[in-house]
């Protein structure tokens, strides 16, 4: 269907009252509704439990265009996890419970004063910036794909040469961007005006500059290589990653460390999952974009950073 000739979203009176007054962003228990952009559709009925005014969190999720919609998407799920028997036994107790995935710190980097990451914080970090040279997609065999993964997967999870100092910085610079982001938000202007201000692929250069001296490749090289995160080789790239996570849960000794660490690969694969729910991921051929001036490299960037239009909402047709 022709953009032109869909019909435009229509929100009941309730509805607008409830999304005028909801902070951007907040989620609460069993919510569905993920996203200040999601608009009902034609036909489509709102559900009961859609927008809530409770959030349980200590801190309100704040949502905008890359990083803190990975980072919010991953961090809403229910995770099923035991407590270990005791502090000497960490094998699972056998009462299962189900926890909010913002609550159960998967990775713990550095030692002494640790730095602790949730689901949707590695899943937001995942690819982006943390990964090598090395396309996860780029390879045939499930083998290589698979050792792909986890190379990039260890530039975060197991790197005591850069982290927790790189992560750390990473997220403070990330958090300020976000926090400029939500002033807009609150201000009820267009949050594209933020990145009018020089920030957007101007970003880069402050990123790397940010993370100057890590030992794997800095931001600006992930991005000039970074077709593991559309279409099909998203898919693949996922597929990978998930089916690791599961390798890892199903075997070696179970106990509750390995279910988290189980937990924490997939949630690294879920970067690439949630991609595919971006229509610019989706629409833009990125692997044939790639060249040796690295201009259609950086480019390829662009459409999936612009905010969603009605006519780029993913629908499910199954």
């Amino acid at each position: 269907m022709d953009s032109q000739d869909a019909e435009e979203p229509v929100l009941s009176e309730e509805t607008k009252e409830l999304l005028a007054n909801e902070p951007v962003g907040s989620c609460a228990e069993g919510a569905t509704w993920i996203s200040p952009y999601r608009l009902l559709l034609p036909g489509e009925q709102q559900s009961p439990n859609a927008i809530s005014r409770v959030d349980s969190r200590p801190h309100k999720p704040h949502f905008v265009f890359e990083f803190a919609e990975h980072g919010f998407l991953g961090d809403q799920i229910n995770l099923k996890y035991m407590k270990p028997k005791s502090g000497t036994d960490s094998t699972p107790d056998g009462k299962e419970v189900e926890l909010r995935a913002f609550k159960l710190p998967l990775l713990k980097l550095g030692q002494g004063n640790v730095l602790k990451l949730t689901y949707g914080q590695i899943s937001a970090l995942a690819g982006d910036f943390y990964g090598t040279l090395n396309p996860i997609s780029s390879v045939k065999s499930d083998a290589e794909r698979k050792k792909f993964f986890f190379d990039a997967y260890h530039t975060l999870a197991n790197n005591p040469q850069d982290q927790p100092k790189d992560a750390r910085n990473l997220l403070g610079y990330l958090q300020k961007e976000i926090d400029e982001v939500q002033k807009l938000y609150d201000a009820k202007k267009n949050p594209s005006e933020y990145y009018k201000e020089g920030t957007g692929l101007a970003g880069i250069e402050a990123i790397d500059k940010l993370i100057k001296g890590r030992h794997f490749p800095g931001y600006k090289d992930l991005l000039l290589i970074n077709w593991d995160h559309f279409g099909d080789d998203a898919r693949t790239a996922y597929t990978t990653g998930h089916s690791a996570a599961i390798s890892w849960a199903a075997s070696g000794q179970w106990t509750v460390d390995r279910l988290v660490e189980a937990y924490a690969i997939n949630s690294f694969a879920d970067h690439y999952l949630q991609d595919l729910f971006s229509a610019g991921h989706l629409r833009t051929p990125r692997r044939v974009l790639h060249g040796y001036l690295g201009l259609a490299d950086a480019l390829a960037n662009v459409p999936h950073i612009q905010p969603p239009i009605p006519s780029a909402l993913i629908m499910d047709q199954g």
